[in-house]
């Protein structure tokens, strides 16, 4: 900083409204009400309150439209950043290079397991744990059948939610699920 310059703790000369500068020297002695920006972190260094990133993938382009549209609108204490795909292909690529807080996975996906046995989505979250994924899945399914869900369950899904969705269950899995992932 040029020499002379008075500079706010935000680097922008003073207004009329601001408070005083910030000193810059070292010692004990500071200016009254001199600060520097901090963000809020909770103890896993991540800021606190910031958006929780959210993978949603779904061969079906309707259901992520009407998922993005419901989780981006829920009220909790951080906004939703949403990725979606329609492709198990795409989702496992970006699994690979960035982290989410949450992985909503659609148990019928074309293009990976054996359409007639309807293991796609087991077969998927399998994948996904493989290359090391700590964020909670919820496995989403029309299909109602109970030993697919246990057999999720058991693999390490954090919960099962049946098509077509109860809102409030949605919401209240999401805000469970989200909320885990800052007590790990």
């Amino acid at each position: 900083m040029a020499a002379g310059v008075i500079r706010t703790a935000f680097g922008r000369p003073p207004s009329r409204r601001s408070a005083p500068a910030c000193s810059s020297d070292s010692s004990p002695r500071r200016t009254p009400n001199c600060f520097a920006p901090r963000l809020p972190l909770n103890y896993f260094g991540r800021v606190a309150n910031a958006a929780k990133r959210i993978l949603i993938v779904d061969d079906q382009p309707h259901v992520l439209g009407v998922l993005r549209e419901l989780v981006a609108s829920y009220r909790h204490e951080h906004p939703y950043e949403i990725t979606t795909t329609q492709a198990v292909a795409d989702a496992l690529g970006i699994l690979q290079h960035e982290r989410f807080d949450l992985i909503l996975l659609d148990m019928v996906m074309p293009g990976i397991g054996d359409p007639m046995l309807r293991r796609q989505g087991l077969d998927v979250l399998k994948l996904v744990l493989d290359l090391g994924v700590t964020a909670p899945i919820l496995m989403m399914s029309g299909d109602r059948d109970p030993r697919k869900e246990a057999e999720a369950l058991t693999l390490g899904a954090f919960g099962y939610l049946h098509k077509p969705f109860d809102l409030d269950e949605l919401e209240h899995v999401v805000a469970r699920a989200v909320a885990s992932t800052t007590t790990h």
